[in-house]
């Protein structure tokens, strides 16, 4: 009984420290269908190439009315939305149809902007 209340406590330290949060989707671990928070970054591996990602990413942007600030970079995506917090999208081949998706919204983060972006890339993906 002191072990499953020493790991509770240990967890709710965590947690309460904003450590970070893993969010579990379809997968067991961060892998594809997973969901991790940490650091005020969502973080998702998706089963698509580099180009499928970079091209529903920009979809997903213009889906939710935010604008595409040109870059050079298939890796890296930026917006802004309205209030003038800032959006980061970093895009990471991992190999065999695998991407990284880190999404960032404002300086310290957003959870909840981040989540919309995230599925609205999910649901631009072929």
């Amino acid at each position: 009984m002191r072990t499953y209340l020493a790991v509770a406590v240990c967890v709710l330290a965590v947690m309460c420290a904003g450590c970070g949060v893993l969010l579990l989707g379809t997968g067991a671990a961060l892998g594809a269908g997973a969901v991790l928070y940490y650091q005020g970054k969502l973080e998702q591996s998706v089963d698509a190439s580099l180009e499928d990602t970079h091209a529903a990413t920009v979809a997903a942007l213009k889906e939710l009315g935010l604008p595409v600030i040109p870059g050079e970079s298939k890796s890296q995506v930026e917006s802004k939305y309205p209030d003038d917090a800032h959006v980061w999208i970093g895009l990471e081949f991992l190999g065999k149809q695998q991407t990284r998706v880190t999404v960032r919204v404002g300086l310290t983060g957003d959870k909840a902007r981040a989540t919309t972006i995230m599925d609205a890339i999910r649901r631009n993906l072929p």
